[in-house]
C-alpha cells in the first residue's frame, strides 16, 4: 500500500463515528488508534517455537484443485495456497489463475518453509465468512494449525482465506515447546 493510500483509509477511518449493523442497531465509535501490525502479537516465550492456528474458521479462496499428476488438493494445499494470496507480494511469483498459477504459489510458500500441521473441515455458519462464491462451488470451512516458516513474522498480524474480508481466518499465536516441534515437524512427511 502506497503512503497515498494509507493516508486516505486513516482520513476516512479518523471520519467514522456512526456503524449501522443490523440487529446490533446504531454503534458509535470511539477515536481510533494506529497499531503496528507488524508487531501485534508478543514474542513467544523462551524455549518455545510459534506455530499458528486459524480463528474461528478458514474457507478456501478456489475450488478444489487438482495438480499437475491429477491428485486432488487437500484443505492443507489450500491453507498454504491462502498464506500464498496473502502474501504474494514476498514470493516473487508472477500471479496467474488456474491450476499451474496456483500450484505455483502454493510450492512458493513451501518453499519458504511453511507447513501445514493439521487442517480440519468444521461446521459453521458459512454465511458468517464467505462473501462470494462461483456458481457451483461449495464452501468448505476449516481450521489449520500452521508453521509458517519464513513467510510470516512471529509478532505480525495475519488472516488466511476467502474469510479474511469477514473477520475470518485469523491467524493466532500457539507457541509449543522447542522440542515438541522439533519432533513434530521431523515426523512428518511434508509433500502436500
Amino acid at each position: 500500500m502506497t503512503a497515498d493510500e494509507k493516508q486516505m483509509i486513516a482520513a476516512a477511518l479518523s471520519s467514522l463515528r456512526r456503524v449501522y449493523a443490523g440487529t446490533l442497531g446504531e454503534l458509535r465509535l470511539l477515536p481510533g488508534r494506529v497499531v503496528d501490525a507488524t508487531a501485534f502479537w508478543p514474542a513467544p516465550p523462551p524455549g518455545t517455537s510459534r506455530l499458528w492456528r486459524t480463528s474461528p474458521a478458514v474457507v478456501p479462496e478456489t475450488r478444489p484443485q487438482r495438480d499437475r499428476h491429477g491428485r486432488g488438493w487437500s484443505l492443507a494445499d489450500s491453507a498454504a495456497l491462502s498464506l500464498g494470496f496473502v502474501h504474494r507480494d514476498l514470493l516473487g511469483v508472477e500471479p496467474r489463475k488456474g491450476r499451474e498459477g496456483y500450484t505455483a504459489l502454493r510450492d512458493a510458500v513451501l518453499e519458504r518453509g511453511v507447513r501445514v500441521l493439521d487442517a480440519t473441515p468444521v461446521r459453521v455458519d458459512v454465511d458468517r465468512y464467505v462473501h462470494k462464491l462461483p456458481r457451483g462451488v461449495v464452501a468448505q470451512p476449516y481450521r489449520a494449525t500452521l508453521s509458517t516458516g519464513s513467510l510470516v513474522a512471529e509478532a505480525a498480524l495475519s488472516a488466511i482465506g476467502q474469510s479474511r474480508h469477514l473477520g475470518g481466518g485469523l491467524l493466532r499465536p500457539f507457541d509449543v515447546p522447542t522440542d515438541v516441534v522439533d519432533e513434530w515437524m521431523g515426523g512428518h512427511s511434508w509433500s502436500l
